[in-house]
């Protein structure tokens, strides 16, 4: 397995808050790496198999939460159930230090759009043997601009059908002015968005207030949510930043995915789901225009690569934006599973690799069938990467290899 883990301590060259830097009276541990432990960081790419699509991630927060990044497709329920029920019951335990949890507890999930392979599993998630024990929210893009061709398998009327059902725990980021009937699959019409006011609504779960939304995990650890739906966070206010966007199933809903960045002292990991690049409604070069002020100008630490390592996303004028070529070492890790044929692909393999100019690499959880054979590390099974309390130092290690790593921000 591999894990990414970070450690809380400071720097003065930050991204969407500086103030996480500021972190003096914590002491920072960068001894065994490779534990999980209270203070720490921890995100967890899972390895999916069988013959559906699926991608999802386990985020370990410093004080011992749990956010479900994506949760696979209809056939990896067990899969992700059992992802959930190991880390609560091996890693989040009162032997190591955190408080006591169910087994399938879980805080937050974020769905970055409503493709199967990113969203699929999620009824049965919530209802049946296999649900999780959903705590705070389940974030999503918000049931607007989708109609009829854009649902898969009535998908999308299944998750919504649902999140209305318990109300309490939906958290859409953008919203409509037509009134929500949970048929798109009857629809021709796509319920166009008025807006995304979600992305503005400051810390989520706390009486905290700050313009960008936000997942507050410590004082010096958060999750913020930059972009949803063709929409964005400038420095200012939340803009459409990208109106070419149609309502197909396949290279639109990409577009329309959630991203942003997870910061923790001094690291910053960058995640968007599959958003489009080059030759597509290029919702990459739209989002670096628009929300790359987040990043600086020493960009990420750890890029969780766009669309499973496929030709269509990590466009040239993105990747100089997240992975500037200024000699420090970054890394690229991508969630691939055994249905995702093709993946990596060669062309997109030498773009990021072109923009690791200070030595790091490209890290994926499993080659498919047809995937290109080189310029990349695979881990053939979960990866991990696991930073220590400052976010000085970070490691990313799977079942057959290990790597540790210090921040670009380090000071």
């Amino acid at each position: 397995m591999v894990f990414l883990l970070l450690l809380a301590c400071g720097s003065n060259n930050k991204t969407v808050d500086a103030s996480l830097a500021d972190s003096g009276n914590l002491e920072c541990n960068s001894a065994n790496l490779d534990q999980v432990i209270p203070g720490r960081l921890a995100v967890r790419l899972l390895k999916l198999t069988g013959v559906r699509l699926g991608e999802a991630t386990l985020i370990i927060t410093p004080s011992g939460e749990l956010v479900l990044l994506d949760v696979g497709g209809k056939s990896h329920v067990d899969e992700v159930a059992a992802a959930v029920e190991r880390v609560n019951t091996e890693l989040l335990t009162e032997a190591n230090g955190y408080a006591d949890r169910a087994s399938r507890e879980v805080d937050w999930v974020i769905l970055t759009h409503f493709h199967g392979d990113h969203a699929g599993a999620l009824p049965e998630l919530m209802v049946g043997p296999n649900a999780l024990q959903i705590k705070k929210g389940v974030i999503h893009r918000g049931f607007v601009d989708v109609e009829g061709a854009a649902v898969d398998d009535k998908l999308v009327d299944d998750i919504c059908q649902i999140l209305q059902t318990n109300a309490a725990i939906s958290l859409p980021l953008c919203e409509s002015l037509t009134p929500l009937t949970c048929d798109f699959a009857a629809s021709t019409s796509p319920r166009s968005a008025s807006g995304c006011p979600g992305l503005r609504m400051g810390a989520l779960g706390s009486a905290e207030s700050s313009a960008i939304t936000h997942l507050r995990f410590d004082t010096n650890s958060k999750l913020s949510f930059l972009a949803a739906n063709g929409f964005a966070n400038t420095e200012t206010e939340v803009t459409q930043v990208e109106s070419a966007i149609g309502y197909s199933d396949g290279d639109d809903e990409n577009a329309r995915s959630v991203a942003g960045v997870i910061e923790h002292g001094n690291f910053v990991y960058h995640f968007g789901g599959d958003m489009t690049g080059p030759g597509l409604p290029d919702m990459e070069q739209a989002y670096a225009d628009s929300a790359g002020w987040a990043y600086g100008n020493k960009g990420v630490d750890v890029y969780q690569v766009h669309h499973h390592v496929r030709n269509d996303a990590s466009g040239q004028g993105f990747l100089d934006m997240i992975l500037p070529k200024d000699g420090l070492v970054r890394n690229v890790v991508g969630g691939i599973s055994s249905a995702h044929l093709g993946s990596p692909q060669r062309i997109v393999v030498d773009r990021i690799v072109g923009n690791l100019s200070g030595g790091g690499m490209l890290f994926v959880t499993q080659k498919s069938v047809g995937g290109t054979d080189s310029g990349y590390v695979d881990a053939n099974g979960d990866l991990d990467i696991i930073v220590d309390e400052c976010g000085n130092n970070y490691r990313i290690q799977w079942e057959g290899g290990a790597q540790n790593y210090a921040s670009v921000r380090h000071p």
